[in-house]
């Protein structure tokens, strides 16, 4: 399979070069990992990438709060048990993970599947979240838990964002939730990897 570059990464998320250069180790380890191998697998996965952590300029989620972040906290679907979770386990990673419930599922999901990794405990310490690799790997669970591939090899771009931020159901042609941001990076990264040598299937 080849390797991503800085300016593959560039291009796939819209980031910058300095933000590239930190991130391109994550992307190549994440794709060996999770077998992120063709066109549509890499660049999907880059696309949303891109548009959920503002072209890699944030892997912690920013905070107000707002009112739907002031709502965070006994939030029993994020598994937020405690008075400061909301904050605490605010949203961190190339896919925003987000709340307690899914800090310790990462942890538990990435300890499983590669034992050899060392995988802290990201309930105990959750800025860990918000470096590259394990931003890269979260993402990559949440990426093979959902079988995001299906939706990817089918060509189905949407159906990719849907799974990502469900808010894509209510339009998938418009320009909710950041739907036009993310299929612009898609089509930036499509030919982009064709030409540096990925495969279509």
């Amino acid at each position: 399979m080849p390797a991503l570059d800085v300016g593959l990464m560039q291009i796939c998320t819209g980031c910058e070069s300095s933000k590239a250069g930190d991130a391109v180790d994550a992307a190549n380890e994440v794709a060996k990992l999770f077998d992120l191998t063709t066109v549509n697998r890499l660049g999907m996965f880059l696309a949303n990438v891109g548009h959920e952590t503002g072209n890699l300029r944030f892997l912690t989620e920013l905070w107000g709060p707002t009112q739907t972040q002031k709502g965070y906290d006994g939030r029993e679907d994020l598994g937020n048990e405690y008075l400061g979770d909301g904050f605490k386990y605010r949203g961190r990673g190339w896919f925003q993970t987000t709340g307690r419930g899914n800090y310790l599922r990462v942890t538990e999901y990435l300890r499983t599947r590669f034992p050899d990794l060392q995988v802290p405990d990201f309930v105990a310490h959750p800025d860990l979240l918000a470096t590259s690799q394990w931003a890269a790997l979260a993402a990559g669970q949440y990426w093979d838990e959902r079988e995001l591939a299906k939706y990817a090899d089918a060509g189905d771009f949407s159906g990719v964002c849907d799974m990502i931020n469900l808010g894509h159901k209510a339009k998938r042609e418009g320009a909710s939730n950041g739907y036009a941001d993310r299929l612009k990076l898609w089509k930036a990264a499509r030919p982009a990897l064709i030409l540096n040598g990925w495969s279509l299937s």
